[in-house]
């Protein structure tokens, strides 16, 4: 607090104490760690680069202890009055649509307001893990021993291409079209990734293929498609074909290389209402399996 009203008789005001219990307080921390904290200014009080920092860390802390606490009184679950679901993929160029269309399939079947965001692995399996989601869906299926896996659709693996590549003209792909195309595959879809790179690795043309990892930023991908003449290796999903401007996504013939999962993923236990919901929505038979899918990512039927 001191850090922010940049005064002990502002500090002291905002949390309602004395302007000498704070000083003390600052005082006593700066003793214990043998730093200074603050530089003591007419003006009032700066924070010292260490104490910027250790500013930051404990914020940090007390946020998460904060969530412990709310976890274990369930008041993180109870509170929300929306659905949660998380998509572990980039966060692509039409996000916004894809969203919207999720929100709609199960605000019209479950009758609850439904928050959809984008979110890395990490990040999907804390938010689990302290009930502040109910469920994430990932492309490309894996072993989380915590968690409950169930496929729920599988959708096609495509080559992003640069649209004057002659490969951006062919409306499906083979291991033979792309022999000669350095492939890049990126860590930014891991489950996918992984999936695809082990069949491509294991197929007939495994040992001619050039496979290349690809760090998923503008410069990297200007590199690939353009200054190499490669493919991003990615989901090919109908209408996302602006992932980067005079960009196209053709897909692979599913004979060359198999559909990938899209799975959902939710806890094992400790398992919120809305989860409960859509794991009986989406898995235990109230809805056909590729209703989510066909809706919101617009796969083709197989």
């Amino acid at each position: 607090m001191t850090v922010d009203e940049g005064s002990v008789t502002a500090a002291a005001r905002a949390l309602g104490v004395s302007p000498q219990a704070v000083s003390k307080a600052v005082n006593d921390l700066e003793r214990s760690l043998d730093r200074t904290l603050f530089v003591r200014r007419a003006s009032g009080l700066k924070p010292t680069p260490y104490g910027l920092t250790f500013s930051k860390k404990a914020r940090r802390m007390l946020k998460e202890a904060q969530e412990l606490e709310d976890f274990s009184k369930g008041t993180s679950i109870a509170n929300r009055e929306h659905l949660v679901l998380l998509l572990c993929i980039p966060k692509i160029a039409n996000f916004n649509s894809i969203s919207q269309k999720i929100s709609t399939f199960f605000t019209s079947r479950l009758g609850a307001p439904v928050n959809v965001d984008y979110r890395p692995f990490d990040e999907c399996m804390e938010k689990l893990a302290f009930g502040e989601a109910d469920a994430f869906i990932t492309i490309g299926k894996t072993v989380l021993p915590e968690m409950d896996v169930a496929t729920i659709d599988s959708i096609d693996v495509g080559m992003l291409l640069w649209e004057k590549n002659p490969l951006a003209e062919l409306e499906h792909l083979t291991l033979d079209d792309v022999l000669d195309t350095p492939l890049y595959l990126t860590q930014n879809f891991s489950f996918f990734t992984e999936a695809v790179s082990g069949e491509l690795r294991a197929s007939k043309k495994g040992d001619e293929l050039k496979l290349m990892k690809l760090s998923m930023s503008l410069h990297g991908l200007f590199n690939a498609l353009v200054t190499k003449r490669g493919g991003v290796v990615m989901p090919f999903i109908h209408g996302v074909d602006d992932w980067l401007p005079d960009t196209t996504t053709v897909p692979f013939s599913v004979s060359e290389v198999s559909r990938v999962p899209l799975c959902l993923v939710t806890p094992k236990q400790d398992k919120t209402e809305y989860c409960v919901a859509i794991e009986d929505l989406l898995v235990g038979g109230r809805e056909d399996h590729a209703a989510l899918s066909r809706a919101a990512f617009s796969v083709r039927p197989r």
